[in-house]
């Protein structure tokens, strides 16, 4: 059973259960009417016995497995943007809630990045929200590979349409000076190409970040959001295609 399970690893395999129950179950009982001198009649209803709690039991295991599975399928859509498949707004004020009361209690640091893709509308203007939705995906794509190559305890989260967090638990916010830089020349020096009706479009993107760290004068996640909200707009306002830290 194990074996079908590494070979359909996506459904369960009811009729392939089934089928290795009962076969072994013929062989078992078929050895036991042997064995133990049984009548035919006697390992008849053995295996009818057999042949109805398999179905019931798999039946009952199939739908369990049915519900668990539409359980996370629901979590995910409510969890995770539907575009960019990264964790969403909701989980994110839950998730910087509890990392900010752990950063408080037990004194850890936690460094938080929020970023901007530059001239967003411009993009979706010029050549249609198919290419912007592409755009975002591809940005999505880069980070979390980024993030999968570093440290997989960090998260990425879409928190609006053009607008990104990072969450760094454990972290000061020196100690994100070489991934944060490894983001935005990543992304910077990406060209996605968008293919229209007529020809291929060129699209080349940048990104303005701020990033700040849990201090003491934090009251709460909020005071601490605000902060790095303020620094990705400095770097806006400074001219895009940059970092500022507070």
């Amino acid at each position: 059973m194990k074996y079908i399970k590494k070979q359909i690893p996506d459904s369960f395999p009811f009729s392939y259960y089934a089928v290795d129950i009962l076969i072994f179950g013929f062989i078992l009982w078929s050895l036991a009417k042997i064995k133990f001198s049984l009548s035919a009649i006697t390992v008849l209803k053995q295996l009818t016995y057999m042949i109805f709690f398999t179905i019931f039991a798999l039946g009952y295991i199939s739908l369990i497995t049915r519900e668990n599975g539409l359980k996370k399928k629901l979590f995910s859509l409510a969890s995770h943007d539907e575009l960019t498949h990264s964790k969403n707004y909701t989980i994110f004020e839950i998730e910087l809630k509890h990392q900010f009361k752990n950063s408080i209690q037990n004194q850890k640091p936690l460094t938080m990045a929020m970023f901007d893709i530059d001239h967003f509308k411009l993009v979706n203007d010029t050549f249609g929200h198919l290419a912007g939705d592409k755009v975002l995906a591809t940005v999505v794509d880069i980070v979390q590979t980024i993030i999968n190559e570093n440290d997989p305890t960090i998260s990425l989260y879409r928190t609006g349409g053009e607008e990104f967090n990072i969450i760094f638990p454990g972290y000061s916010i020196n100690k994100t000076d070489t991934f944060i830089n490894q983001v935005r020349l990543a992304i910077n020096h990406t060209t996605i190409i968008y293919n229209q009706e007529t020809e291929q479009q060129q699209i080349d993107i940048t990104i303005s970040i701020g990033i700040s760290e849990v201090n003491q004068d934090d009251l709460n996640s909020q005071m601490f959001y605000d902060r790095v909200d303020q620094a990705m707009y400095q770097s806006k306002r400074d001219g895009r295609n940059r970092i500022t830290k507070k």
